[in-house]
């Protein structure tokens, strides 16, 4: 017999020899155990490829919503950090006007004051320009030397403090 192409020795009576059909028959049987062994352990792998993939499926996706959470709070908490930020911009803004108002209105004071000494001491000069004037003058002359006397007590009013 050619077992391997299936083709059976013939008998005269009676059909095929029987122990061709039977070795073929366990040949036949023995590879579709084996087949089926393959078929089980590759349906087991792929049963096994499957959980992994579901498993890792799973894990992305957890991975995803993890992602998709921490980007929220990540947006949130820059949010909120930016919010601080613009307040504190707000109270330093506000303070720094308030100090330049405190400062305008102290260097309108000062101005003031620079006015009314620019004036005190213009009046100053014109009373020493008079007292040198009246020294220089006789000094057996009465009227002036009591006029150089109102002079001089309006000179040690304005130096005395106020």
């Amino acid at each position: 017999m050619a077992k391997e192409s299936g083709s059976f020795r013939g008998k005269l009576f009676g059909g095929f020899d029987r122990r061709d059909v039977s070795d073929y028959i366990e040949k036949i049987a023995a590879e579709r155990n084996k087949y089926k062994k393959e078929l089980n352990a590759m349906t087991g792998r792929v049963e096994e490829l499957e959980q992994k993939l579901n498993a890792a499926e799973a894990e992305l996706e957890i991975s995803r919503q993890t992602e998709e959470s921490r980007r929220l709070e990540f947006h949130e908490e820059a949010a909120g950090i930016a919010r601080t930020m613009r307040e504190r911009f707000e109270t330093i803004n506000g303070e720094v006007s308030d100090t330049m108002e405190h400062i305008r209105c102290g260097m309108t004071t000062i101005s003031d004051s620079l006015i009314h000494l620019t004036g005190a001491m213009s009046d100053a000069r014109d009373q020493f320009e008079e007292l040198e004037e009246s020294i220089s003058l006789d000094p057996e002359d009465d009227a002036d030397v009591s006029e150089d006397a109102g002079i001089l007590s309006e000179l040690d009013e304005m130096s005395s403090p106020e």
